[in-house]
């Protein structure tokens, strides 16, 4: 599960990325990995 989560926001990242350049892109990118965090967090808390 976390393999395809991670593949599928890698490829969004990476397109991200490429569409807003490189300083919008790590915006970006840090936008998603706190989403992504938070996502997990309270999927783990759930699932507790």
């Amino acid at each position: 599960m976390w393999e395809l989560l991670g593949q599928i926001l890698s490829v969004v990242l990476s397109n991200a990325g490429q569409a807003l350049g490189r300083f919008s892109g790590r915006i970006l990118l840090t936008l998603m990995l706190v989403i992504a965090i938070g996502c997990a967090l309270l999927v783990s808390c759930r699932a507790g």
